[in-house]
């Protein structure tokens, strides 16, 4: 979802009290893909290279401090961004991507062992998530996704690292299951604010809500993993895909997670291209343009 700065001034008197004060902040973390396009079968750049992925890793460390990745073999990526990020300072999360085939799963753990044996795994990993959003799409039952978790879990441990594994999921698969909040080491939360833009906020917390007491009780925490608000559409009214009504979303966003201690992951880093779609309404670098640390409006409590 492309960050619109421009707009972030109108958001402050449209949306805030009198009086804020503004801070150069770091988005805490977006979700990136080395695809530049989605026709994989009539696009030959399909994939990015090693230098434009370099590039990309150079140009978001002035804006984000970590960025997620849900497939680790997609554009052999994985393999391209560990290196890069790990030069321009940006913290990984890597992902494994599941689905209702096996081979799938059994191709990206074999993936994460080469990665270990070359040694591209280090302490720049920060988390493991295996899976995104697999059980809501109705891929695999719950039972599969704990075993993927658990499998990937001790396959880390065999080597001598202790990174942090979770599964990317919808509130709702999270909440209804007891044994996948247990196998977690973290909640991964996948959360749309399906609303209008004023309520927005109280639409994610209702969507978390008891999932934070649970946390509590696991003595685990909250990230989300993927949220955004798009900035596609015309006119500036509630619930509409609109610059202002994503900058309010992402301002109001950081404000609240920074009060709940809790990291999230914009969707997503760069776009990749759909027809003669690019850029779209999902992209936070307009053509490899370097965004600067965003001024947003923090109100002093």
């Amino acid at each position: 979802m492309k960050l619109f700065l421009s707009t972030f001034a109108a958001t402050v008197a449209f949306a805030l009290n009198e009086g804020a004060h503004a801070l150069n902040v770091k988005i805490p973390g977006v979700i990136y893909t080395a695809r530049n396009s989605m026709n994989q079968d009539n696009d030959s750049a399909y994939c990015k290279s090693a230098a434009e992925v370099e590039e990309d890793m150079i140009a978001l460390a002035n804006s984000v401090e970590r960025v997620r990745i849900t497939s680790l073999t997609d554009c052999n990526q994985a393999e391209l961004v560990l290196p890069a990020a790990k030069k321009a300072k940006v913290f990984v999360m890597l992902g494994l991507w599941t689905s209702n085939n096996p081979d799938q799963f059994a191709a990206e753990k074999a993936k994460l062992g080469s990665l270990m044996d070359s040694g591209l795994y280090d302490n720049n990993v920060i988390a493991v998530c295996v899976g995104n959003e697999a059980v809501h799409r109705g891929e695999i039952p719950i039972a599969t996704a704990i075993t993927y978790v658990n499998e990937t879990r001790d396959f880390i441990r065999e080597r001598g690292h202790d990174t942090q594994v979770t599964v990317a999921e919808t509130p709702d698969v999270l909440e209804n299951s007891g044994d996948l909040m247990d196998a977690v080491d973290f909640f991964a939360i996948n959360v749309v604010p399906d609303t209008y833009i004023f309520d927005s906020m109280v639409s994610v917390l209702n969507q978390i809500r008891a999932l934070r007491g649970y946390a509590r009780g696991r003595k685990k925490f909250i990230s989300l993993t993927q949220t955004g608000w798009s900035s596609g559409g015309n006119g500036f009214n509630a619930g509409v895909a609109h610059p202002q009504n994503q900058a309010r979303y992402f301002a109001e966003l950081y404000q609240f997670t920074t009060w709940m201690d809790v990291q999230f992951y914009w969707y997503q880093a760069f776009v990749p291209k759909w027809g003669e779609q690019l850029p779209g309404p999902y992209d936070q670098c307009e053509e490899d343009v370097l965004l600067p640390p965003i001024q947003i409006p923090i109100v002093l409590i």
